[in-house]
């Protein structure tokens, strides 16, 4: 059974580990292997997830014990991470997180979460509710990567489900 739980410190070898198969399965298609290696490469820094850890609402989502994705809020609305094991990708641990990051956005009266999304997330947040803002055009050790400011507009959230 599919269940989120609190990141701890001692989880993050296991995050660094997903963290780069996410990025390294998942992203072929739409990045180069230059940038796939910059990526990665900026998820090395243990002591960048410990801040994660300690300075947001970082979930894990699990299944019999195993690491599927994580996902983290920056307080009050940014999503700062939200990552899925390739083997698990469409089968709801990133629907499961997002929706419980939403709770917690909505949960803190911010009526927009704003995130930073690939290329490769992009229709997932689309499919969600999430408009482009625009692309993100910027540097990893001097490699050129580009993402897309996103938002998901909360009080239309709320209205159209509590019309369901």
């Amino acid at each position: 059974m599919l269940n989120l739980r609190i990141a701890e410190l001692a989880d993050i070898p296991l995050i660094q580990q997903l963290f780069e198969q996410s990025i390294d399965g998942n992203c072929q298609k739409e990045y180069s292997k230059e940038q796939i290696e910059a990526w990665k490469d900026a998820g090395k820094d243990a002591e960048k997830w410990k801040f994660k850890i300690k300075e947001s609402f970082f979930l894990l989502a699990e299944e019999n014990g195993q690491l599927l994705g994580f996902a983290s809020l920056c307080f009050p609305n940014y999503l700062d991470t939200l990552y899925v094991s390739p083997l698990h990708i469409r089968k709801k641990a990133g629907t499961l997180l997002l929706n419980k990051i939403l709770e917690h956005t909505i949960l803190a009266k911010q009526d927009h979460l704003y995130a930073d999304v690939s290329e490769t997330a992009l229709p997932f947040f689309l499919a969600h509710g999430f408009e482009i803002e625009k692309r993100n055009h910027f540097h990893i050790h001097s490699v050129s990567i580009h993402n897309y400011r996103m938002k998901k507009n909360l009080i239309k959230f709320l209205l159209n489900n509590k019309e369901q």
